[in-house]
């Protein structure tokens, strides 16, 4: 075995090592998910990913890493993926990860009492409660059940007058 040969067989097996890694690392940069990390820490994450395909000679388009970004979220921060797909021209990775460090810093704001307050008296359960309340206050008291009775007797007295007078012109 020559020299060259040895030094052959390193570059094939340094070729095809290059190669599977090279998938390994689309395939992590494809699945990555955030699960209960932070933007930040998941976006270092996808940068590193596509560092080290850039080192094997495999470079990602920025496009693709924004677009393994969003994929990795689920419903986490769904309405502001839907904006940052739709912006023309694509949004680079800075610009979407600073969007979403955004967002993030603002759902973990503590909520303000107003706007809870807000919230629930919106529910359906104070709304529901506001119609029982309404329908509680048409249902007739003791006293309404007389009256009543009373109009259709003064209705009824009234009609039968009427019927008698109709057939006494009659006569």
């Amino acid at each position: 075995m020559t020299t060259y040969d040895l030094w052959k067989g390193l570059e094939n097996l340094f070729r095809d090592n290059k190669d599977s890694r090279a998938m390994q690392l689309d395939q992590d940069l494809r699945s990555i998910e955030i699960g209960d990390m932070s933007i930040h820490y998941y976006c270092h994450k996808i940068k590193v990913l596509s560092a080290l395909l850039a080192n094997i000679d495999q470079p990602m388009p920025e496009k693709n890493l924004v677009i393994y970004m969003i994929n990795g979220f689920g419903d986490k921060f769904d309405n502001l993926s839907s904006i940052i797909l739709h912006q023309r021209p694509i949004l680079s990775f800075l610009q979407a990860r600073s969007m979403l460090m955004v967002e993030e810093t603002r759902l973990q704001r503590p909520r303000s009492s107003t706007t809870a307050h807000r919230v629930h008296n919106s529910s359906p359960a104070t709304l529901l409660a506001g119609i029982d309340a309404q329908h509680l206050s048409h249902q007739p008291r003791p006293g309404d059940r007389d009256r009543r009775q009373n109009d259709g007797g003064d209705r009824r007295q009234h009609f039968e007058r009427r019927q008698q007078n109709m057939r006494g012109s009659d006569r």
